[in-house]
């Protein structure tokens, strides 16, 4: 069986930065990603990894811990959200 693996969160932020219109653009440009790698790839299923909460990393560096980032927007979060569940929807857990 071939299986593919997507890290969900990589691809969001990549969504980010692409096509801005409309009022879900991080979702749209998230699912707009994600086709094309399904029909590369032809994969009997498809599992969307999420990050956990890295402790371990978070104690080794101290705080600085992806601090080079800027403060996301809260539209962004929203978007987040609306990609989550939206998968949670078209794909349920095994």
């Amino acid at each position: 069986m071939k299986v593919l693996f997507l890290d969900a969160y990589n691809l969001i932020y990549r969504a980010k930065s692409g096509f801005t219109k409309g009022d879900n653009p991080v979702v749209y440009n998230f699912f707009r990603g994600v086709r094309p790698l399904i029909e590369k790839f032809e994969p009997q299923k498809v599992y969307f990894v999420l990050e956990g909460n890295p402790i371990f990393r978070k104690e080794i560096s101290s705080g600085d811990y992806k601090g080079n980032r800027p403060q996301q927007t809260r539209f962004f979060h929203e978007q987040i959200g609306f990609c989550m569940k939206t998968l949670r929807e078209i794909c349920p857990l095994d």
